[in-house]
């Protein structure tokens, strides 16, 4: 139809939840402009109707596919594609302290994992759960070259062409996205991990080559995933032999007799016999040298040949998003107009999708303090109850990473922008809670649950310091617990037990939002302040202390048919290759850089610094070189005459040309000479050497995501560790 005079066309897309409301105000003296006002409104409300009915997919074809002016064609399907950016599945990283879970992250995703301040102050040791996204590339040549390969944001960022990271020509297409959760790996940090590995569609147990394989706390850690549903069957967990570059060091020295190659199956068989009852029975080894890089294409082809979480993008089924971290992302001194909500970061589990404009409820929400149970029918007995009350949010926002999103499914880690006071969610105060529609939520159990089918854990106390107590004596009524279902973490005392029925009933001092038949991790207390994993439990009943949902019937049947899908995945023996294979290349690759690197060995293991040159000044000391001895250590002078003067408790100054020198207050007659050496000494041991490679070429940077952190890298091997400030 024509536009009528006074009026000009008008392009409507609509995205989101759904709830809007069109208001057009025209020229009032046109009677023939309003009658065809109203013809277009009745018209843009029956197509959202229909559009409104479909899947999400359908909606997004159905808008784009017609040119009626409603809407706009550049911008359909929108949803659709912001989707496809969300991750498909969540990649847990365990193992025991110092294996390298961490480094292993960074090289696969670009990204450092340890940006919390605390971590910072320690130097690197990861405390909180990790987050970091990725995306895994293959090469379109299938034939001359079909490598995989990782890709961090940055490399994803749109616009960019991909090219192979192996020939260098061809194009590269990415197949999967997956979100990294990087756990700590200290036994006092056991609770964190068991909070996150609710959330892990596959694990990477990474394992040093040249330590013993599990150690206790890996065994722990092993222990801790069986209650995770999605891994409880086989080919979902892989082992990454990192640090094997120190084994092929050792195979020169000929220690044994032995070749790097049979140093490395020999670990990985030892592993393997260690193996057998946990998850990781028959798992893949993928040895690696992270700080170069080496040996990540087959882990990425191992992640590649997993199947993405299936999901009926509908807007009506079950959907629930658990809570693993929460935050107040607003600076201090922010004007209250310009504050923002809290934000939940998590993962949904279930079929359905949440939008953004959804209003949603958080459970348990707030515990206000106890109330009289009403089922109990019987006056006399007075038994209390928790007295939660949830909370009401509005989603406003989705992120994965640095993309928005305007629909969330299952798979992959999101942020949900929220309306919620910041101050509720300030320093992870709503991890463990559970987010959905209140109709579909589990009920708050609380104070007591009642558990069955206890299946016991023996793995060895984790310190020797103390003496060992048997599973039972830690069991014992009144004893001291923690339950872990999901990402919540609730303490608790033992309050009935029977080892002989598998039944144990459990008081907690804070309500716990879970379906029945939910799998239970708890951990009893080994000494004062320590626990340690000792049992699997199923959630039975207890307290209800608010009703909700029952469990969803569908959630079952999706997880069957995503177990199917990975093993007959991984029963393909072509696409995956055997570990012999994948140690063999290693080995080639590793010596291929070993080449390259050769020709700055010389430079980088040794550096060569001029000997100090005193004078004497009367009651001082002049070193005339000390700018260059800085030089030559690659460091800055000040940074170095600020060590000088805190470990050697001197007082100098910058002297000579342009600061070429320092003079510092000596009033004795000799000891100077040998004291600078020693303080050089620990300068270089603390400052400058590498830890990884012994390299002596490295520079300090600041540290990503802190004002005041100091990372050290090695221009060798790459290496990054964390320096104290001075």
């Amino acid at each position: 139809e024509e536009t009528p005079e006074g009026f000009s066309p008008l392009e409507i897309t609509v995205a989101g939840a759904g709830k809007f409301k069109f208001t057009i105000i025209g020229p009032k003296t046109s009677k023939e402009g309003m009658v065809f006002l109203n013809d277009v409104l009745s018209k843009a409300r029956e197509k959202w109707k229909r559009v409104a009915s479909l899947p999400e997919e359908a909606a997004s074809e159905h808008i784009g596919g017609e040119a009626s002016g409603i809407a706009d064609e550049n911008n359909a399907g929108c949803s659709q594609i912001r989707m496809e950016e969300q991750p498909d599945f969540n990649i847990g990283i365990i193992g025991d302290v110092a294996n390298g879970k961490s480094t292993m992250v960074h090289a696969m995703s670009g990204k450092r994992t340890q940006a919390h301040s605390s971590e910072q102050q320690k130097h690197g040791m990861t405390i909180r759960l990790g987050f970091a996204n990725a995306a895994v590339a293959c090469c379109r040549d299938e034939k001359e070259c079909g490598s995989y390969f990782f890709l961090s944001e940055s490399d994803m960022a749109d616009g960019k062409d991909l090219f192979c990271q192996t020939c260098k020509e061809r194009n590269a297409d990415i197949v999967k996205r997956v979100s990294f959760i990087d756990c700590p790996g200290h036994a006092e940090l056991m609770t964190t991990m068991l909070g996150g590995c609710a959330a892990f569609d596959a694990a990477l147990f990474v394992a040093a080559a040249n330590a013993p394989c599990p150690s206790p706390q890996a065994r722990q850690h092993l222990e801790a995933i069986k209650s995770c549903q999605a891994l409880s069957d086989k080919g979902r967990v892989a082992i990454v032999q990192t640090k094997a570059e120190l084994i092929a060091k050792q195979a020169q020295k000929n220690l044994g007799g032995l070749s790097a190659s049979d140093l490395l199956a020999h670990h990985a068989n030892a592993a393997t016999e260690q193996l057998k009852r946990t998850v990781a029975a028959n798992s893949p080894f993928f040895p690696a040298c992270a700080p170069r890089g080496l040996g990540l294409q087959p882990i990425a082809k191992w992640l590649a040949s997993l199947p993405s979480n299936t999901s009926t993008l509908d807007k009506t089924a079950h959907r629930l998003f658990r809570v693993l971290r929460s935050f107040d992302v607003n600076r201090v001194g922010t004007n209250i107009k310009n504050m923002g909500g809290g934000v939940l970061g998590g993962t949904i589990s279930g079929p359905g999708v949440i939008h953004k404009g959804d209003i949603l409820e958080v459970r348990p929400g707030l515990l206000v303090g106890m109330k009289p149970n009403s089922d109990v029918e019987d006056e006399s007995k007075t038994e209390e109850v928790f007295d939660v009350r949830p909370l009401q949010l509005r989603c406003e926002g989705i992120m994965t990473g640095k993309t928005p999103l305007t629909t969330a499914k299952s798979g992959g880690l999101v942020a949900l922008q929220t309306d919620l006071n910041p101050s509720l969610c300030a320093d992870d105060r709503l991890v463990g809670a559970v987010v959905g529609p209140s109709d579909m939520l589990p009920p708050v159990w609380g104070p007591a649950v009642f558990l069955d089918g206890l299946e016991l854990i023996d793995i060895g106390a984790i310190s020797s310091a103390m003496g060992r107590r048997s599973l039972k004596e830690r069991l014992k009524k009144g004893r001291p617990v923690v339950l872990h279902c999901g990402s919540s973490t609730v303490p608790g005392v033992v309050k009935r037990i029977s080892l002989k029925q598998g039944k144990v009933e459990v008081h907690m001092k804070q309500p716990l939002c879970a379906f029945q038949n939910f799998k239970i991790a708890i951990e009893a207390e080994e000494r004062p302040g320590l626990f340690s994993l000792v049992a699997h439990a199923t959630l039975r009943d207890g307290t209800c202390c608010y009703d909700g949902a029952n469990e969803p019937k569908n959630d079952s049947s999706i997880q069957d048919s995503s177990t199917e899908a990975i093993r007959d995945g991984n029963e393909d023996d072509d696409s995956i290759e055997d570990d012999q294979i994948r140690r063999v290349r290693f080995l080639e690759e590793l010596q291929t850089t070993k080449h390259q690197v050769d020709s700055d060995a010389a430079g980088a293991i040794r550096v060569s610094v001029p000997s100090p040159q005193l004078e004497r000044d009367g009651g001082q000391v002049l070193i005339s070189n000390f700018a260059a001895i800085a030089r030559a250590l690659n460091r800055e002078p000040v940074h170095l005459q600020r060590y000088v003067q805190k470990e050697g408790g001197l007082s100098g100054v910058p002297a000579g040309e342009r600061g070429s020198g320092l003079r510092v207050k000596w009033k004795r007659r000799g000891g100077m000479a040998e004291l600078f050496d020693k303080i050089l000494y620990r300068y270089c041991r603390d400052f400058v050497a590498c830890p990884q490679c012994g390299g002596a070429k490295t520079e300090l940077l600041k540290a990503t995501g802190s004002k005041d952190g100091v990372e050290q890298q090695c221009c060798l091997c790459n290496a990054r560790r964390f320096v104290p400030k001075i």
